[in-house]
């Protein structure tokens, strides 16, 4: 059963995610450089801090409810090697 609620989960926040980044033009202009709590496939609030949109989240949503909170700005696409990330690329050394 985890696995299918991690499933669930991943597939909720990917369409939080579309959603967001549907709506991200029409959030610029009206709250450029605030933090958008995103549930629903919609805005549900908007924050000065990343850390006061968090906490909205977790108060109104719970630990297991999926919710997005993400900066209003436009992202440039990065691609990043996990095994870089993960620190093994070098495989320890």
């Amino acid at each position: 059963m985890p696995n299918m609620q991690r499933s669930s989960n991943l597939k909720s926040i990917e369409r939080e995610q579309a959603a967001f980044d549907a709506r991200l033009e029409e959030m610029i202009r009206e709250h450029p450089a605030e933090f958008v709590l995103f549930e629903g496939e919609a805005p549900v609030a908007f924050f000065p801090t990343y850390d006061e949109a968090y906490q909205a989240g977790l108060t109104k949503f719970g630990v297991d409810s999926p919710f997005l909170v993400s900066e209003v700005k436009r992202r440039t696409p990065q691609t990043t090697s996990m095994a870089w990330e993960a620190g093994v690329m070098f495989g320890g050394y």
